[in-house]
């Protein structure tokens, strides 16, 4: 991908766009998703972002059961 491609924002554009608040865009950060400072301002690539929270959500279900399993031992 070449520098014209990439789609750099910053927090206030990234809450927006993730739908969440600020504070939840500082907790995201904790977590590791990725970002840089410039300028003493946090700006984030989107791709970078996009691909984080596509495995941070893969990993959290891989090797867990089926959700229809879950759903269905719920209702004994």
């Amino acid at each position: 991908m070449n520098n014209e491609s990439k789609v750099i924002i910053g927090t206030e554009q990234m809450a927006k766009y993730l739908g969440v608040s600020r504070p939840s865009i500082s907790q995201y950060l904790k977590m590791g998703m990725p970002g840089n400072i410039i300028g003493g301002k946090w700006h984030f690539h989107l791709d970078l972002v996009d691909d984080w929270f596509k495995n941070k959500c893969y990993a959290k279900y891989e090797g867990e059961k089926n959700p229809d399993e879950l759903e269905s031992e719920t209702d004994l």
